[in-house]
């Protein structure tokens, strides 16, 4: 390494194992956002179905019920996910 050498990227510094690092989180970041997507989608999902919020519950003849209307919260866990993981991109970018 020569010490003369102007640096121009932090890659340029990093160690061999940093640089792959970098470079796969580079080449893999829509696969990561798809990852991240489903984990929360997963996650809000569960959620719904354990806390049951009035959102997704069944609605029959404008009656809440007690029960968890299944398309309301795989929508809304879709929807948010969504939400969260546009936040993470504009974050990460």
């Amino acid at each position: 390494m020569n010490m003369n050498t102007a640096y121009t990227t932090i890659e340029d510094l990093a160690p061999l194992d940093v640089k792959t690092t970098i470079t796969t989180t580079k080449k893999n970041s829509a696969t990561s956002l798809l990852i991240w997507f489903v984990v929360i989608f997963i996650i809000l999902y569960i959620i719904f179905i354990i806390w049951r919020p009035n959102f997704v519950k069944k609605n029959v003849q404008g009656i809440i019920v007690d029960e968890v209307d299944q398309t309301k919260a795989i929508l809304w866990s879709l929807f948010i996910a969504a939400i969260i993981t546009l936040i993470i991109y504009l974050v990460r970018r």
